[in-house]
Parts: C-alpha cells; structure tokens; sequence
C-alpha cells in the first residue's frame, strides 16, 4: 500500500503522465494509477496502445514512441 500512495503523490507533482507499457503490458496497479491521473486532470501518454483491458486504453490521450516526439506535445 505504501509503494501505491506514493506513487499517486508523484503523480499529483507531475504535469503529465508517461507508461512505459512496452508490448502492450501495464498491471493492475497502473490501472488504479491512471485513474488517479485522470482524476487529477493529468494527460497520459504511452509507449503502446496494445492493451487488451478497454478501460486503460480509453485514459490514454496519445501514444508516442520517442523521446523526441514526446517533447513536440509537451511545448
């Protein structure tokens, strides 16, 4: 639980949110985090939008594969 709480603290500091969800992959503590993300009114971003469960892919603004086109959507 503490791992958790701080991470929903990170996340409340951060200006916007990035999964490294290589292959399609994020757990069910990355569903409870985007939803702390989404309620806080955080962007979210991804490495890929291979995801079989619906309600992570739907909190997804963008899927970006670089470091370089991450930057274009932070300015």
């Amino acid at each position: 639980m503490g791992l958790t709480h701080e991470h929903f603290n990170k996340i409340k500091m951060s200006d916007v949110i990035y999964v490294y969800n290589k292959d399609g992959y994020s757990g069910n503590s990355v569903t409870l985090e985007l939803g702390c993300a989404v309620a806080l009114g955080k962007p979210i971003f991804a490495y890929s939008d291979k995801d079989d469960e619906l309600c992570r892919k739907v909190l997804i603004y963008k899927v970006v594969k670089t470091a370089k086109e991450f930057i274009k959507y932070l300015k």
